[in-house]
């Protein structure tokens, strides 16, 4: 068995071990109180853990809720609500020890058995949860979901304080699926009380909790002193405002009326970015992200390798970062910078139309051909869409473009004969090279309708690596065999790779930590104020 105590973390977290023994503290050299507001475009979708699967509410739920693990700074995995683990040597029995004390909102313990409860739900068809993909490599979830079984076998409550968690086969990644929301703590009695409307009388263990939800306009959520993690949160309260389009935000934000304008908004970026009263408050992160234009390999000419090169070739991805305002980095494969496994050695595609028409030809192509290019009726999408659609014409290739809705969007790109050419991006889930590599380039990934591959790409090679990298635990050990995968893909050429985007949030006048962490994004439970 592998032994995990706080903050000495070897396995599954970095390579370096000063990384692995960062905590979970955020310093800070300003005062407790004062309330920060953001705006959101639309309505928050839900504040239950189980149904949440969107930047809103996700960010409510990491205020509302906790885990037995999270994140640290950067992309560790640190305790939370468990104070420590137990990995066996074969990856696939987890055993966490709880601290003690911890406490929902409503007042009681948390316990084992809140945890077996909350991914059950999760797995459980009634709840319709977006999350019980990530958990049905558990020892008996199948049976619990097809009504074989009343409970999960591989989720058992040892005690009050110990959780054993059993998978069918070993994830690496394991600890990152369980800092997802999805197997945050929420407490059985308080869901009873309302089985249909949880999300609007959400308990947890956060940093905040709930206070008010004023439909279309608002909702508040204050500081919970009883929090375990002493020292945070700082604020008082945080408000989202909804329903509130980027312009608007802009002149709320000017006003005084927020305090925080996360990534902002294109229409005022170079003004705001360059004004002397706000240059200095603007803070730039990575985000965690690739924007692409992908090809669908089972489509003819491009389940042609010198077709999809000759397209990777013939895309200016500089001019797509300066329609872009500037706020991307140059994407030479797949993973973003700050993922695990990233590898700022591999070498993509330069922008090159001669070889791109030298490709084309040897392909059998020498005039071009005819093909369709689907892309979201979104502005940004459709002015860089177009850009491409010149970019492809300038070596022959006539691409028609195809605007429609983003449900149409992922209906197209879901399925084999939708979009031969698509504009699109993947955001993480969880920062592991798995959640990238894995879920858009391995052959299981390929479905019907819906399919997580949208390039309907396949490569046993990169499909063996894969598997392999997905039974190791030590990160240092799988993080080869992702980048030996990344760099056939990026050969293959299923999508031509062309920026990572950076996010840029514009804070008020004393106010501090409002730079988007890696996983949390905007992370209330650190910000202060001078």
């Amino acid at each position: 068995m592998k032994r995990f105590v706080p903050f000495g973390l070897v396995i599954l977290l970095s390579i370096s071990l000063p990384a692995c023994q960062k905590k979970a503290e955020f310093k800070k050299s300003g005062r407790y109180g004062g309330v920060v507001k953001i705006a959101y475009r639309s309505d928050i979708p839900s504040l239950d853990p189980a149904l949440s699967y969107d930047t809103e509410s996700w960010a409510a739920c990491f205020m509302l809720y906790d885990g037995l693990v999270g994140y640290g700074d950067s992309t560790e995995i640190v305790p939370a609500i468990a104070e420590s683990w137990l990995i066996s040597d074969d990856g696939k029995k987890y055993t966490f020890m709880l601290k003690q004390g911890v406490k929902f909102t409503n007042g009681r313990e948390v316990e084992a058995g809140d945890f077996k409860y909350a991914i059950e739900r999760v797995l459980d068809p009634k709840t319709r949860s977006y999350g019980a993909a990530f958990f049905t490599n558990l020892v008996g979830a199948k049976e619990f979901v097809d009504g074989k079984a009343q409970e999960v076998k591989g989720i058992a409550a040892l005690d009050k304080y110990h959780l054993e968690i059993n998978l069918i086969e070993p994830r690496g990644f394991f600890l990152n699926v369980l800092a997802m929301p999805f197997a945050y703590a929420i407490p059985k009695e308080e869901v009873a009380k309302y089985p249909e409307d949880f999300s609007h009388h959400p308990v947890g263990t956060g940093a905040f909790k709930f206070k008010e939800w004023v439909l279309n306009q608002r909702t508040v959520f204050v500081r919970n002193p009883d929090y375990y993690r002493k020292g945070i949160p700082y604020l008082d309260s945080i408000v989202f405002l909804t329903n509130i389009g980027e312009e608007l935000a802009v002149e709320k934000f000017e006003r005084g009326e927020l305090t925080v304008l996360e990534d902002i908004p294109p229409s005022a970026f170079v003004r705001l970015s360059t004004d002397p009263k706000w240059k200095d408050r603007v803070e730039k992160s990575v985000h965690m992200d690739v924007w692409f234009l992908g090809m669908n390999c089972r489509i003819p000419p491009f389940n042609n390798k010198k077709v999809r090169q000759a397209v990777a070739y013939a895309v200016d991805r500089q001019k797509i970062i300066k329609l872009y305002n500037n706020r991307g980095i140059l994407a030479q494969g797949i993973l973003p910078p700050g993922m695990p496994g990233y590898n700022p050695e591999l070498v993509g595609y330069e922008y090159n139309p001669g070889k791109a028409k030298e490709l084309l030809k040897g392909a059998g192509f020498p005039r071009g051909f005819k093909t369709q290019f689907v892309t979201r009726n979104d502005a940004i999408w459709v002015k860089i869409s177009q850009a491409v659609q010149q970019d492809l014409a300038a070596v022959g290739i006539q691409a028609e473009i195809r605007e429609v809705s983003r449900a149409t969007w992922l209906d197209a790109i879901g399925r084999p004969a939708g979009a031969p050419l698509q504009w699109g991006d993947w955001i993480q889930d969880f920062p592991d090279p798995d959640d990238f590599l894995n879920v858009l380039y391995n052959t299981n990934q390929i479905a019907e309708v819906n399919s997580n591959n949208n390039n309907f790409y396949s490569n046993p090679k990169v499909d063996s690596l894969l598997a392999k990298a997905q039974r190791l635990t030590e990160l240092e050990k799988r993080i080869p065999l992702y980048q030996e995968a990344e760099k056939i893909i990026v050969e293959d050429a299923p999508s031509a790779y062309c920026y990572h985007s950076m996010r840029y949030n514009l804070g008020a006048p004393g106010l501090h930590g409002y730079r988007s962490h890696p996983v949390y994004g905007i992370y209330f439970n650190a910000m202060y104020y001078e």
